[in-house]
Formats: C-alpha cells, sequence, structure tokens
C-alpha cells in the first residue's frame, strides 16, 4: 500500500511538472535597454527566444528589474548568463551564474553589476522651463509608464530654463532614437507631460543629441469622471468607451505608449470604439487628461 501511494505520488509530480513554470527575475544597470538569457536550460540556444520583460526600476539606486518564466526544466541545469542589447551582443562582466540545484525551486534571482564592451553611449539633453523640478523621459526602450520611465540629470540652471540629461547606450554606428519628455513641475513623479504629440527623434553619429520642450501639459486624476469645464465640454469613461460632451476643437486619444488611437475635430461630442482595458491620454483642444478603461 505504502508503495503504491509513493508511486502514485512520484507520477503527480511527473504530471505536474511539465505544466510548472520557473521565473527569473535579473537586477542590472537602469540603463540596460533589452535582456536575455542564455544557457543549459536552452542548450546556449538563440537567446532571442528568452528575451526578459521589463518588471520596473529604480531611478534612485540606478537599477531595472527583468523577469521571464521558463520551464521548470530550467533548474539545475547548469550555468546561464545574461546578454544586453538590441542584438544580445553584450555579456555580463559578473561570472556565469549557476541554476539552483533544489529540485523544488521555482524562482532565481540574480544581480549583473555591469556588461562587457557596453555599446556606444548617446547622452539625451532637452532644455525645458525652470518651473521643472524632475524630468523623466521614456522612448523606443519601452513606453509603458512607469516602469520604462529614466530619471534624468539637472546638467545646469539659468534664467528662465534648466538643462536635464541621461544617458542610454545603443550599439549601432548611426543612433536612432524616438523619446518623450515627463515632468515634475511640483516635485512630484511624472506629473505632467510633454504637450507636442509627437516624439523627439534623432538620427545620427554624434554622441550627444539636444531637444527644446517647452510646454508641459497637467496629466489629469485618473477618475471614471473628470469635469473640466462645466461650462464648455466634459470627459467620462461609460463602459468601455471615453466620451466627450459638449463643444471642442479638437479631440485625439491616445494609447499609454504614445499612438494616436483617433483624431477628430469641430464636434459636439465624441465617442471612442470599444477600449481594451488600460490606461489612455485624451487630448482636448490641446489640453491633456488620464483616463482608465477598467
Amino acid at each position: 500500500m505504502k508503495k503504491q501511494f509513493y508511486t502514485l505520488a512520484f507520477l503527480i509530480c511527473l504530471a505536474t511538472s511539465s505544466f510548472a513554470q520557473f521565473t527569473l527575475t535579473v537586477t542590472v544597470p537602469s540603463t540596460t535597454l533589452q535582456c536575455y538569457a542564455s544557457g543549459g536550460f536552452n542548450s546556449w540556444g538563440a537567446p532571442a527566444n528568452t528575451q526578459l520583460a521589463l518588471v520596473s526600476t529604480d531611478n534612485t539606486a540606478g537599477t531595472s528589474v527583468f523577469g521571464i518564466d521558463l520551464p521548470l526544466t530550467f533548474v539545475g541545469s547548469g550555468t546561464f548568463q545574461i546578454l544586453a542589447g538590441s542584438d544580445w551582443a553584450f555579456a555580463q562582466s559578473d561570472p556565469q551564474f549557476t541554476a539552483i540545484a533544489t529540485a523544488g525551486a521555482t524562482t532565481q534571482n540574480v544581480v549583473v553589476t555591469s556588461f562587457k564592451a557596453l555599446p556606444s553611449p548617446i547622452e539625451i539633453d532637452v532644455t525645458v522651463p525652470s518651473t521643472v523640478n524632475e524630468c523623466y523621459v521614456v522612448g523606443y526602450w519601452g513606453w509603458t509608464l512607469p516602469a520604462a520611465a529614466k530619471k534624468m540629470t539637472l546638467l545646469s540652471s539659468a534664467g528662465s530654463t534648466k538643462v536635464f540629461s541621461y544617458t542610454i547606450y545603443d550599439k549601432v554606428s548611426a543612433h536612432v532614437i524616438a523619446v518623450k519628455f515627463l515632468a515634475g513641475l511640483d516635485g512630484t513623479l511624472w506629473t505632467y507631460q510633454q504637450t507636442q504629440t509627437a516624439d523627439f527623434t534623432y538620427s545620427g553619429t554624434a554622441s550627444t543629441c539636444s531637444f527644446d520642450c517647452e510646454l508641459f501639459n497637467a496629466i489629469g486624476a485618473p477618475e471614471a469622471v473628470m469635469t473640466i469645464n462645466a461650462d464648455k465640454y466634459s470627459i467620462k469613461t461609460i463602459d468601455r468607451k471615453i466620451q466627450v460632451e459638449g463643444k471642442y476643437s479638437n479631440v485625439t486619444l491616445y494609447n499609454v505608449q504614445g499612438r494616436m488611437i483617433h483624431s477628430t475635430s469641430n464636434q459636439n461630442a465624441f465617442t471612442s470604439a470599444n477600449l481594451n482595458p488600460g490606461l489612455y491620454i485624451i487630448q482636448v483642444d490641446g489640453k491633456s487628461y488620464k483616463q482608465i478603461i477598467y
């Protein structure tokens, strides 16, 4: 009877292990834009199939966390390493890691302090109004907020302007970047966003690119109903749609990645199509507000 019990338990373990996942999380410098893993678990195969997703960024500590779920067979499969860059060309400077050899383990957390042969740095400088106390940049490495927002460093302050800077790494000789800027005018985290709806872009070989971001609009509070101006128009979310009621000149709807979904002009009312759950930015006559679809 006892032998049958252990046999049954062993078969259950075999049956469930094929569905189990092993979670790998990696802490890396916040300048890391893409992160990959390769090792014994995939026979040192192409890491393109094991790209880790950005989980969070700690601007104060200067680190980012990436994560991935792997088959449970990763456990005890020998060494592995973390790579960075759009073509995973940059291996960790730290010694290779060893997988946890405990059969019951389902997670492993590792830290990479730096990468070998860092790609060419490019410094992003932006001139903003002197009222900006904190400046952040998001871009082609990930538009999702707040995880992908990189806190910029104040370089200088003169008269009515300030200059903030952030350095990213791009291997290619010709840099091709697209970014947007966020600001905290009152010292709070990215309470404001640039009024320019298009991305700031740069394509060239210089090690520094400079932009001027003269105006920021407040990002509205994410209440389901926001009265913007009772005498002019109001914004509401009903079911999975965003509505603007009242006279307006222009309405433009964006997703959280900054991609335009719809734009219309000179109407008395606007109703979007059904939207997927998430955060949206709606711009009415040049002013931007957040709306959440649940």
